[in-house]
């Protein structure tokens, strides 16, 4: 195993200053697939799957569908953009991740 300064820096960095959750204040995992949210609110996100609006990436609930498509707001819409794209839904534990990122 090839250890770099980097590495070493966030390791010791890890130990004296351990990662909590930005949500809850409890520590963050180490197998937590995020750096700043432990398991248990990572379980809670709601992450935006297809299919979902080819404009604002908001989701389909409940249709199955062949491929993405405008959504009812976006359909007047004629965007400079190619795709928009929603990663989670800002509801819930979501809501409070970005007022975090905010404050």
């Amino acid at each position: 195993m090839v250890l770099d300064a980097k590495n070493l820096t966030h390791q010791f960095l890890d130990i004296v200053f351990p990662r909590n959750c930005v949500i809850t204040g409890d520590p963050v995992e180490h197998d937590s697939p995020y750096k700043f949210i432990s398991k248990a609110v990572a379980a809670k996100l709601f992450r935006v799957e297809p299919p979902h609006c080819r404009t604002c990436g908001y989701p389909y609930f409940g249709a199955v569908m062949a491929s993405d498509r405008a959504c009812p707001k976006c359909k007047e819409l004629n965007p400079q953009y190619g795709e928009g794209r929603t990663v989670i839904l800002v509801e819930g534990v979501g809501r409070e991740l970005v007022h975090q990122f905010k404050s």
